[in-house]
């Protein structure tokens, strides 16, 4: 139920997802041969060199990204976790093991390997995870795929977001009339159908709200509910941000004792990030909700 910030998908990760393999395999063959080393510390190895200008400070960079262990485990990869290339602003390396000065050797189409010593990252009192021990190295594998500024970034996201409201409009549309349903629409594109009227007033931000739910895709799947939860109701503080943005609105159309549904689309949702076996990216998303309690 937490809401997460939505990330920029772009086209041809089937390309890029080989040679993100090729990378993890290269990070993973050991022997610093062919690595340059810093005076940060930082030690690199430029595996391919495409791009004729590199990535300047205060541009966004669209990449995938791999972080290994000296033991060849994979730590994170936004691959197998996003499955899509990922934006990382680039700025002026503030500190040792800070990935701007790795960032700024790169380009569009560039890939590299990077080694940080783990020492000089968990330096002092910095808590290490298990996998980063006295004298090891974190190993990082980048395929950059775009570079940017933040005025073409956002102009790209705005049309992308544009676009993505009216499919998702229409599908929710589609979806009331096949179920013979109707809903009030709200300004955000946020729809609700008040099922049942409780008692007092609706709830309003800054309100600690109790709920009973059932989480649905417009194919009738449930990837959540509250008796997968022990059957308890939700609580939440409206108005924090601590759930997604259709529930933060969409709850202020009920009071204590109501039941109804929402119909959130996916960019007052989890836009375009994907929970494997559980929601695909760029979904809408359906609740049916009782309101037991409003504080």
């Amino acid at each position: 139920m937490n809401k997460k910030k939505s990330l920029f998908i772009f086209t041809g990760i089937l390309v890029f997802a080989v040679l993100l393999i090729a990378l993890i395999t290269a990070i993973g063959s050991g022997g610093a041969a062919g690595y340059i080393k810093l005076p940060s510390g930082l030690e690199y190895k430029i595996v391919e060199n495409n791009a004729k200008e590199k990535v300047q400070e205060g541009e966004l960079m669209i990449a995938y990204i791999t972080y290994k262990t000296d033991k060849d485990s994979v730590v994170f990869t936004t691959y197998t976790t996003e499955k899509k290339s990922t934006v990382f602003p680039v700025g002026k390396a503030e500190n040792i093991g800070d990935m701007n000065e790795a960032f700024l050797l790169l380009g569009p189409k560039d890939s590299a390997l990077f080694k940080l010593p783990a020492d000089s990252i968990f330096k002092g009192n910095a808590k290490r995870p298990p996998f980063a021990g006295k004298g090891t190295f974190i190993h990082v594998g980048i395929r950059v795929d775009t570079v940017m500024s933040k005025d073409a970034f956002s102009k790209i996201a705005e049309e992308k977001s544009l676009i993505q409201k009216k499919v998702d409009d229409d599908l929710i549309k589609e979806y009331l009339t096949a179920n013979n349903l109707s809903a009030k629409r709200t300004a955000s594109g946020l729809y609700y159908i008040i099922e049942k009227n409780g008692n007092g007033s609706n709830a309003k931000p800054g309100n600690s709200i109790s709920v009973l739910y059932t989480g649905k895709l417009l194919d009738g799947t449930v990837f959540d509910a509250s008796e997968k939860n022990g059957g308890e109701p939700f609580k939440v503080e409206l108005g924090t941000h601590a759930v997604i943005a259709g529930w933060d609105e969409g709850l202020t159309y009920f009071n204590k004792g109501s039941k109804g549904i929402l119909l959130i689309p996916s960019y007052l949702a989890y836009g375009d990030h994907e929970y494997p076996g559980r929601i695909p990216a760029n979904s809408v998303l359906i609740f049916q909700i009782e309101v037991t309690n409003i504080k």
